[in-house]
């Protein structure tokens, strides 16, 4: 018995009924992963830091380019979902439906700018500079105080909301590719390899996440000490 044979006996439901073939299931996941990668990004306190970070890019650019990198796979997923089991919308509906998400994280990175401004004009209206880590007033408690005074975007998240965030989608993401290769594991396309490798790779890049999520601190992106929590 394979492990497909035996997941259908497990639920005691017949091969035949397609009961995790039905496309609403997955292309729900689907969706429901867009939305949450877009809310984990519209809440990291650390796309508001403009330091150093890999490849020659700032924080703000990194963060940026990893949301865009799992929208073109989430892209990719709805697409192959297209092919394998077609739902009863319009042609290339999914394209549209992504674009209009990536439009709505630009204008995210994009008013993120107001935001990094305003530190920046703080932090020189106390005699601090952000790209200086010796700054001679970096321990003085009166520049602690005015970090107190600049507190996060009321909009963003509290911790325990971003914790529930990114553990749903961690959740559903390997939940994922376990339903995929459940159903499709004597699959002979083309794309059901590259769907699991862009999976896996999507998992990788929010269990990152997570971990510089759980680890973070203002002193490292040079962010007010308010925005700690």
């Amino acid at each position: 018995m394979d492990i497909k044979s035996f997941f259908f006996d497990l639920l005691n439901v017949s091969e035949n009924d397609n009961f995790l073939k039905a496309e609403n299931l997955r292309y729900s996941i689907a969706i429901l992963i867009i939305i949450l990668n877009i809310l984990s990004y519209k809440h990291t306190r650390q796309r508001f830091s403009v330091n150093d970070s890999l490849l020659y890019l700032n924080t703000n650019q990194y963060y940026f380019i990893n949301i865009t990198i799992l929208l073109i796979i989430n892209l990719f997923y709805l697409y192959y979902l297209d092919l394998d089991a077609p739902a009863d919308l319009p042609k290339y509906w999914y394209i549209a439906f992504v674009t209009i998400c990536f439009l709505y994280v630009f204008y995210i990175y994009d008013s993120s700018f107001k935001i990094i401004d305003l530190i920046k004009v703080k932090d020189s209206e106390n005699g601090n500079d952000p790209e200086n880590a010796n700054n001679e007033n970096a321990n003085d408690p009166e520049n602690a105080n005015d970090d107190n005074m600049k507190p996060p975007p009321k909009y963003l998240y509290k911790q325990k909301i971003r914790y529930t965030i990114y553990y749903l989608t961690i959740l559903l993401i390997i939940s994922t590719i376990v339903l995929e290769y459940i159903i499709n594991q004597n699959n002979n396309s083309f794309y059901f390899p590259l769907l699991i490798l862009a999976l896996s790779i999507s998992l990788i890049i929010n269990l990152t996440n997570y971990y510089y999520f759980k680890n973070f601190k203002t002193c490292i992106y040079n962010l007010p000490s308010s925005w700690r929590y």
